[in-house]
């Protein structure tokens, strides 16, 4: 128990003080990197911003911080003979890694709230959501465009076609559009209906109203960034995607990922493993360099998988959870290497 205590008390220490310092570190490199625009162009930027910046940047820095404290506890602990006494009192000193993976779990809890309840409001005052331009939403029988939306209701050059349960097809164009009570008021506009593929009707109008499945709130959603909702709203949003037909695929891979990206704080501590069991001498330059090249890989692969899972070429599963696999992977062939040439050595000594 005094063990655990002191492995729990050293790692959250460090952890503590590396966030402190990166956090600071960002701030002041934003600072001055806008200097000169303040300096020149007399910018008025508000110096809240940067307080703002900081919730995002914790959770996308969050799983590097996890990696360098982690190693530089198991570098700490090497240099100081920590492990060496573990073994010479009987003690199996891989039993060290329950407390690292239980500390990367917490580590995970922390930046999963964080992106849930301080990121969103902090996205949407970092960047509010301002006049839309060419917004597009299609389903098999329907397809809704505008060249322009301004929230929190009006729409420019409003293209809209759908079929009906009767298998016709009507289009709609309008020069203008506003949003009232379920309806949509548009003005100065067409209707084309078209029936077995050929031109049935066509109605020239000054105004008109319409009910559409598409509301200022769906086309507000479509406009923001994921990051704006939280994994609830996306929950939501999903549902509403889906019975109207439209490609949820997107928001299936941002609800995933507000799992997924915190967890890598848990799933980076296997990391570590393979410079446990071959034990070198861990320099602080070597931790601290490590945990950077090792984190930009895994973020370059992350976004990658991402990337193709919201194309729909990979199952959004495995696009998502690529990284946290192939840590857990690696991991488990190093243990498996490591005690198969354990047991190869011994049986050699042996005979």
């Amino acid at each position: 128990m005094v063990r655990k205590r002191y492995l729990l008390k050293e790692f959250f220490t460090v952890w503590f003080l590396v966030t402190l310092g990166f956090l600071a570190l960002f701030v002041v490199i934003q600072i001055l990197t806008d200097l000169p625009q303040k300096i020149q162009m007399r910018s008025s930027r508000q110096w809240e911003s940067y307080w703002w910046q900081l919730p995002l940047t914790f959770v996308e820095i969050s799983p590097i911080l996890t990696l360098l404290t982690g190693l530089f506890l198991l570098a700490e602990m090497m240099k100081n003979g920590e492990i060496r006494v573990l073994e010479l009192g009987g003690l199996f000193p891989f039993l060290i890694y329950d407390m690292l993976l239980l500390s990367g779990l917490v580590t995970a809890g922390v930046a999963f709230l964080v992106n849930e309840q301080l990121v969103p409001s902090a996205y949407t005052r970092l960047r509010p959501l301002k006049a839309l331009t060419q917004v597009h939403l299609s389903a098999p029988s329907f397809l809704f465009y505008t060249e322009r939306f301004v929230p929190p209701a009006y729409v420019e050059n409003l293209q809209v076609s759908y079929s009906l349960s009767d298998g016709n097809w009507y289009t709609l164009t309008a020069k203008q559009g506003w949003f009232q009570s379920g309806f949509w008021l548009l003005r100065n506009g067409q209707l084309w209906g078209f029936e077995a593929g050929r031109l049935k009707e066509e109605i020239v109008f000054k105004q008109t109203r319409i009910q559409l499945p598409v509301t200022p709130d769906l086309l507000t959603f479509s406009g923001q960034s994921f990051p704006c909702n939280s994994l609830k709203q996306l929950l939501l949003w999903r549902s509403k995607f889906s019975a109207l037909g439209f490609s949820k695929i997107p928001i299936s891979v941002s609800i995933q990922e507000r799992i997924a990206y915190p967890a890598l704080c848990f799933f980076i501590i296997f990391a570590s493993i393979p410079f446990f069991l071959w034990r070198g001498h861990l320099t602080r330059f070597f931790v601290l360099s490590f945990s950077f090249l090792f984190s930009f890989g895994c973020y370059f692969v992350y976004s990658i998988s991402i990337s193709l899972a919201r194309s729909g070429r990979v199952p959004v599963f495995w696009g998502v959870w690529l990284v946290h696999g192939t840590l857990v992977f690696l991991a488990a062939v190093c243990v498996i290497v490591h005690s198969w040439k354990g047991i190869f050595f011994f049986s050699r000594t042996v005979r």
